[in-house]
């Protein structure tokens, strides 16, 4: 868990709000999401309640956080106003992700699968070309020609299921959205 530097020349209010706007930013608090009580926070991040009321103060001078009395305090849901004091450091972002950069082991794997096509890749989960079933896919598709679009009907996913989520993201979460707002992805 993240905590605040007390050794930094940036005061711990700044820190934090920094730190939220970060997250809010990455997508880890979605617009309209909930974001903890200054009292979680504060116990959380071991500080005083008001050093956590001062960095939720800039945050909402940014228009980035609202605060409603009994209602807690949500990632606004009509930031488009407000810019961010950084950008973000993607190179960071795809580091700490999904985005990990090949392994040297696994490029020598790759380079050797190019140059030997009989070897099959479990890892890419493709058939070897000597186990694909060209000439018979061939040969139904000359039979039985499909002239219809084989992707999405939408390009933004399917829209039954994107409009269930529309339904859950309020329900469960809070999150007022539509479903032009969601994008449906594979992997």
């Amino acid at each position: 868990m993240w905590m605040p530097d007390r050794k930094s020349k940036v005061s711990i209010y700044e820190q934090i709000a920094d730190h939220l706007e970060q997250r809010i930013g990455y997508g880890e608090f979605p617009p309209g999401s909930l974001l903890p009580s200054e009292r979680k926070l504060a116990e959380q991040l071991g500080v005083n309640r008001s050093t956590v009321i001062l960095a939720f103060d800039v945050l909402r001078s940014l228009g980035i956080i609202e605060s409603r009395t009994g209602s807690g305090t949500r990632v606004s849901t009509s930031m488009w106003g407000a810019t961010p004091k950084h950008t973000p450091n993607w190179s960071r972002y795809a580091e700490g992700g999904n985005f990990l950069p090949n392994l040297p082991f696994l490029r020598k794997i790759r380079d050797a699968l190019s140059q030997n096509p009989s070897l099959i890749d479990f890892a890419s989960a493709e058939l070897s070309r000597d186990l694909a079933p060209t000439q018979e896919i061939a040969k139904l598709m000359s039979e039985h020609p499909y002239t219809s679009y084989l992707g999405y009907d939408n390009p933004q996913g399917y829209l039954p299921l994107r409009e269930h989520l529309v339904s859950y993201l309020e329900k469960y979460r809070g999150i007022r959205t539509t479903e032009s707002s969601i994008l449906i992805t594979s992997g």
